[in-house]
């Protein structure tokens, strides 16, 4: 803030350095400072897919005690092919109900008259979209697929229909500014186009002339650059490019944005006469950069909520300053209809810790990660009354979404029941940096106080606790991060970013070298009955070095690492087998990740994809032993004729 580089050096000349230290980066208290609300996500309506109107979804969620519902219909629901080389004037186009096909305005509008009419409910619109999607096959040899077409984001935050009309995605509405580079073939056709016209004004061959002009103008309008994206479905696969660029979109718009179901198996299905196919796109989440957040829980727990997972990956990318913003998680209801498919509105929640029951307040909580996400099966959901980290020496406390600056070992809080008690075992597991340090099978309520004293005191670190009732009751916190280093190390930090960038919004990160894996022993000094768990990849937990790629139009994005990272996907099915004994199957893609199981020559692995990931040009496939996700690298096993 401006106020920064005048009154900072002051302070810190005249002694006040750990004053200001501590009230700078003191965060809030405890989960009795905020407002815990329910809130379910990712609802659709009559405005696009879903069969209740606003109102009854309302309605629905104040009788099961529901505090907010997050609304996400869809903006535009269409698929379209055309006939090269007029594929946008010659076309077929499959239009479904959406929020553009009704009026973003009607939307937006319906929502603040429900919410009038329900003040029990606070409900905030949301859109979800779908920016992007490819064709491979032909229409006339019956084999037309389209790709990624159910590869969703949501957005809150959008305040005006402005917004959400020009959202960047194929399909839509005009655009008043060029997206992306003018094609050489709207040039050469605007020229030709004008050449015609003067040759037929000078009777000019007027008959070829008057001819050539209705063409030129086709082609023309075909290509012209005020498209709603830069990119088309014709051309293959465009990598993370038009997700981020709607991500980009809705960030300068001042929203938030969520990937949604990355881990859902939609594969294969027929819409109509067209094949759809969907494979999850967890490996985007690493890609993508500036997201808000992902959906961590649904009516299943995510992989991604496990250790070691892409999740882990940006937590520790943002830990060592390798990614500007963490990636908070949310627990997603996407339903369409209540009660379909055994599926309810408010069977997964989302805990949102606001400072006040506003619109506002609520965003700026997601936006900081004050959440958690929980699936419940019953009224008597599992709930997270308390996570923080302590400063034993200053008292100073951080919790969901927030950091502590400390130079002790850091003490960890909790307290976990049931809402309406009864009798529940849970499986209760602590993760540091993408590894499991505690895991233990407790009777709730529960309640634990442990000081971590094997965590490294360098650079920074994050908490995060995963909760677990059989296989259908789940709760997933957001991390806390931790800071170590002196007071006056921290002073000197904060006076550096201040006086290095007066009055700048976005300041930039010092340049400090990757922290050392911590070294994992048994823990001293525990005041919980939490047993350590066992691990042995906690040392070799480190980040490759990730080139962002930057948003054009249209190429695969380039990565540089020590994988050879690129973002070809490629597919995958079959059968595979090791080339050898004892092989480790990875829980990501990437030799950094821990082990999730070993297999042998004679075990055959269902190849579930082909990850976008690769090592020395071959990928990383995800595949299925037992019933257990994986990734192994290709160039180790072999495929099963």
């Amino acid at each position: 803030m401006p106020i920064f580089p005048t009154l900072l050096p002051q302070c810190v000349s005249r002694g006040f350095g750990i004053l200001l230290i501590l009230l700078v980066l003191s965060p809030s208290t405890v989960f009795a400072n905020y407002l815990q609300l329910d809130a379910v996500v990712g609802v659709k309506t009559r405005f696009s897919s879903g069969c209740s109107t606003i109102e009854e979804v309302a309605e629905i969620a104040r009788q099961r005690s529901v505090d907010v519902v997050l609304y996400t219909d869809l903006i535009r629901n269409s698929l379209e092919y055309g006939i090269t080389p007029f594929e946008r004037i010659f076309r077929k186009k499959e239009e479904m109900a959406s929020i553009l096909t009704s009026s973003a305005t009607g939307y937006l509008s319906e929502i603040q008259t429900v919410n009038s009419k329900i003040p029990d409910v606070l409900l905030i619109p949301g859109m979800e979209a779908n920016p992007f999607y490819y064709w491979t096959g032909s229409v006339f040899k019956d084999d037309l697929v389209a790709h990624d077409f159910e590869k969703r984001l949501w957005a809150f935050g959008l305040e005006t229909p402005s917004d959400y009309e020009h959202t960047p995605i194929l399909n839509s509405n005009f655009s008043k500014k060029v997206s992306g580079s003018v094609s050489p073939w709207f040039a050469g056709g605007l020229a030709f186009f004008l050449a015609s016209i003067f040759m037929v004004v000078r009777d000019i061959y007027r008959k070829l002339s008057a001819g050539l002009a209705v063409v030129f103008l086709l082609i023309t309008f075909n290509y012209h650059p005020f498209q709603s994206s830069p990119f088309d479905q014709y051309h293959g696969s465009q990598g993370i490019y038009p997700y981020q660029k709607w991500i980009d979109h809705v960030n300068s718009a001042g929203g938030l944005t969520f990937w949604a179901g990355v881990s859902a198996p939609n594969g294969m299905r027929k819409m109509g006469s067209i094949q759809l196919e969907t494979m999850p796109y967890p490996e985007d989440l690493v890609l993508s950069k500036n997201a808000t957040g992902f959906e961590s829980i649904s009516f299943d727990a995510s992989a991604q909520i496990n250790s070691g997972m892409e999740w882990d990956h940006i937590l520790r990318e943002y830990t060592i300053d390798k990614r500007e913003k963490p990636l908070w998680g949310l627990g997603g209801n996407p339903i369409t209809c209540d009660g379909e498919n055994g599926q309810t509105l408010g069977q997964t929640r989302t805990i949102i810790l606001a400072r006040e029951r506003s619109q506002q307040a609520i965003l700026d909580a997601m936006k900081a990660g004050r959440m958690y996400a929980v699936r419940q099966v019953d009224e008597n959901r599992l709930s997270l009354d308390d996570f923080k980290l302590l400063d034993r020496n200053t008292g100073r406390i951080a919790t969901l979404g927030e950091e502590l600056a400390l130079e002790d070992y850091p003490e960890l809080r909790g307290s976990i029941r049931s809402l309406k008690g009864g009798e529940k075992s849970a499986i209760v597991t602590i993760i540091r940096n993408g590894t499991i340090i505690k895991e233990e099978t407790v009777p709730l309520p529960y309640q634990f106080s442990w000081q971590d004293k094997e965590v490294e005191k360098r650079g920074r670190s994050y908490y995060r606790v995963n909760v677990s009732v059989g296989d259908t009751e789940y709760l997933s916190s957001n991390p806390i991060f931790v800071r170590f280093g002196t007071l006056e190390e921290h002073v000197a930090r904060l006076k550096e970013s201040a006086m290095n960038n007066p009055g700048t919004a976005n300041p930039q990160r010092p340049d400090i070298s990757e922290p050392n894996a911590p070294r994992v022993s048994a823990p001293q000094g525990v005041s919980s009955t939490m047993r350590p768990e066992m691990r042995k990849n906690e040392d070799n937990f480190q980040i490759p070095q990730v080139s962002r790629p930057s948003v054009r139009s249209p190429s695969t994005p380039g990565l540089s690492g020590p994988d050879d990272v690129t973002t070809q996907y490629t597919g995958g099915s079959g059968f595979v087998t090791p080339r050898t004994d004892g092989l480790a199957i990875k829980k990501g893609p990437g030799t950094i990740f821990p082990d999730a199981m070993t297999v042998n020559r004679n075990d055959r692995l269902q190849v579930v994809r082909t990850a976008s990931v690769t090592l020395d040009n071959k990928p990383w496939l995800i595949v299925r032993v037992d019933g257990k996700l994986g990734y192994v690298w290709s160039g180790l096993v072999k495929k099963v004729e």
